[in-house]
């Protein structure tokens, strides 16, 4: 399995976002379920500020080429960045208005897969046929993460092997779709209407599946995807002439529900992170398709 360093992957999934427009804070509009805070042993006054984890998200990263597969692009630096997925876990203050970066961590997963198309994609919550779908065994390895020493030893071990390993080769379903209202509401209330007409263009709904507490395994609009020109001459992201993203516009290509996207370069932004007292670590990887070799 692959490893690097995750600033390395983190620093050149998302080095393209400051050239993009500002985003609502998804962290404030998250709307969880019931949570429930992990003891974590001594984080007093006098030992370590350990996050106490109680959800995770899921944000794709990547280029999704026209016939379906997922590809990685040439970074400004001339150099190969890979399709990832990034898995934050976060505590319960991530998702009020003061949270910040340091009641989270994350892990990298490389993300390479072929897309399924309807009827044969992944099954989802509302009915809604996607676009395309995905279906893997997670490529996690837990050193692409920064959770090691950041989340209570005494509760998931040294390495937080205890939080990460239960996702390596996790049943991991992913697929895009015309955005819903449940992920546009928050950018419908924080940008003025000019600018919300104009960003939803180029959105799409996420859908993610993963098994829950009850072995269950489909598809909900968790994650809002931006879809951006892609220039597969140069195999970057097209930017104007200041140096921004260019917007691709979905809206006016007007695709079918079940039709292949064209090729773009896709950000994601999680709404939804899945509380934990809905998941059990032990059954994530049941049913998951054989791992890439």
């Amino acid at each position: 399995m692959r490893t690097t360093s995750l600033a390395a992957l983190i620093g050149l999934s998302v080095a393209l976002s400051a050239c993009t427009e500002d985003e609502p804070d998804e962290k404030d509009t998250v709307e969880p379920g019931p949570v429930v805070t992990t003891p974590t042993g001594d984080t007093g006054t006098d030992g370590p500020d350990y996050i106490d984890v109680v959800a995770v998200g899921f944000e794709y990263f990547g280029v999704i080429l026209d016939n379906g597969d997922t590809s990685g692009w040439t970074g400004s630096d001339g150099g190969a960045v890979d399709q990832l997925m990034v898995l934050t876990f976060a505590n319960e203050d991530f998702f009020g208005a003061g949270g910040t970066d340091e009641d989270s961590c994350e892990a990298v997963a490389f993300f390479e897969a072929s897309a399924k198309v309807s009827p044969d994609q992944i099954p989802t919550h509302d009915g809604a046929v996607l676009y395309q779908s995905y279906e893997v065994a997670l490529d996690l390895n837990p050193a692409n993460s920064d959770c090691a020493g950041r989340v209570d030893p005494k509760v998931w071990g040294a390495q937080a092997e205890g939080l990460l390993d239960p996702f390596v080769g996790a049943r991991l379903g992913y697929g895009f779709g015309p955005m819903t209202e449940y992920l546009l509401k928050p950018f419908r209330e924080a940008w003025s209407e000019e600018d919300f007409e104009e960003a939803k263009k180029g959105m799409l709904a996420s859908y993610v599946a993963l098994n829950d507490k009850d072995g269950n395994w489909i598809g909900i609009d968790w994650t809002t995807g931006r879809a951006w020109q892609f220039d597969t001459k140069t195999d970057m992201p097209v930017v104007d002439d200041e140096g921004f993203l260019s917007l691709m516009d979905l809206e006016a290509l007007n695709l079918a529900p079940g039709t292949r996207l064209p090729t773009t370069y896709i950000q994601s932004n999680a709404r939804w992170y899945q509380d934990f007292p809905l998941l059990d670590l032990t059954n994530l990887t049941d049913g998951a398709p054989a791992a890439a070799p």
